[in-house]
């Protein structure tokens, strides 16, 4: 989204230079273990709802991996 063809927002990186890969692995990394963004802005509502299903994605694979291993617990292995 953030090199898409016409610029329609994206990250904003509060910074004047240009981001590099690891910037946008911190914020995937910052949204899947926290669900929160931290140190930048979203400006866009697409966004937003692209950072959303992230978040969403990344709670609902650790629930399962909670609970799998919970179960694997419970039965004894």
């Amino acid at each position: 989204i953030y090199f898409a063809e016409k610029p329609v927002g994206g990250i904003d990186f509060n910074t004047d230079q240009p981001p590099r890969y690891s910037d946008f692995a911190y914020v995937a990394y910052s949204v899947g273990m926290s669900f929160a963004i931290s140190d930048t802005n979203l400006p866009s509502s697409r966004m937003r709802a692209t950072a959303l299903k992230h978040a969403l994605l990344s709670y609902l694979f650790g629930s399962v991996i909670v609970a799998s291993v919970v179960n694997l617990i419970a039965s004894g292995l």
